[in-house]
């Protein structure tokens, strides 16, 4: 039981972390108005660091594992 809770409270201590970085982001956005040219490096690092929590799509693979050729 008392795991189950210690997990939970774990759960929810990165789910804040996630929201809390997300949050930071969203008001530097909100301060900075519209921007030209690169973006800063804390977005750079928020994004990726979304893009490597979120689940990869699944990939079909197609059977012999060949492609199709125009001359057929």
């Amino acid at each position: 039981m008392i795991t189950d809770l210690d997990k939970t409270i774990a759960e929810l201590r990165e789910e804040f972390e996630r929201i809390r970085v997300a949050l930071a982001a969203l008001e530097q956005l909100a301060a900075g108005g519209k921007r030209r040219g690169r973006p800063p490096k804390w977005l750079e690092d928020v994004r990726r660091s979304v893009t490597a929590d979120a689940p990869k799509p699944a990939t079909k693979k197609r059977a012999g594992g060949t492609t199709p050729s125009a001359a057929d």
